[in-house]
């Protein structure tokens, strides 16, 4: 069910109004993720469905950007099959519109907006069609512009725009930080969750403590910093 602003098709219904009570909008979903004017959905057999604003590709290469009528996708479509996870490109700009999906086989694919290397497919060109980035991922988190991913071993992996340090300490041969990342690089170790903000990100090791980077606050100043920080010890995360 779904309700709210729907002036990009976000709510997956037919029609480009605005809904004030539930609707109803597909059977069998066991998991949605809710985008800035797009949606995307998986249903108890794994497949993945999409719905809304289609304007930077982020809905994937079932709906190839060949006529206008390609950037709205409204009711919901299959994209995919064996989805497990999904995480869609952060809200603040549209700029920000990609999709990365874990498949069950622990593949990490990605499609959209490209222009920072949030993608992970070695360039800066949008991708309408599935991009295959990396293996055994179990986590992803995709930020402003970037994406963050934990694989099986707990290692912490990013790319995509780095202006301030969010996806970590990735410097050239010059010693300058790289403000563009085009490919999955190793950011640290040891990693149980994470998560990719606007400007910063946050990630938790296996020992409860809690790490960040980007522009944060840290002893009570607002720092920006591509080396992650300690902010505290002994969290708790569920099923722990």
């Amino acid at each position: 069910m779904g309700w709210g602003n729907n002036n990009r098709g976000a709510l997956g219904v037919p029609y480009l109004t605005h809904a004030v009570s539930p609707v109803h909008v597909l059977d069998d979903v066991v998991a949605v993720y809710a985008g800035w004017d797009n949606t995307l959905a998986i249903r108890g057999d794994g497949s993945l469905w999409g719905w809304g604003d289609n304007n930077r590709g982020q809905l994937g290469y079932a709906f190839p950007r060949s006529s206008p009528s390609n950037t709205i996708i409204t009711p919901p479509s299959h994209i995919m099959d064996d989805v497990v996870a999904v995480s869609l490109g952060g809200p603040r700009t549209i700029g920000d519109s990609h999709t990365m999906v874990i498949l069950a086989d622990g593949s990490l694919w990605g499609w959209g907006n490209n222009e920072s290397g949030q993608i992970g497919a070695g360039e800066a060109i949008r991708k309408d069609s599935l991009v295959h980035v990396m293996d055994d991922v179990v986590a992803v988190s995709t930020g402003g512009s970037y994406t963050m991913a934990i694989r099986a071993d707990g290692s912490l992996w990013g790319w995509g725009g780095n202006w301030d340090g969010r996806v970590g300490h990735i410097e050239d041969a010059e010693g300058f930080l790289i403000r563009r990342i085009f490919y999955p690089v190793h950011i640290m170790d040891d990693v149980v969750e994470v998560v990719a903000g606007e400007y910063n990100t946050m990630a938790v090791r296996s020992d409860g403590s809690l790490w960040a980077w980007g522009e944060i606050i840290a002893d009570g100043r607002r720092i920006q910093t591509s080396i992650p920080i300690k902010i505290m010890e002994n969290i708790l995360l569920p099923g722990r």
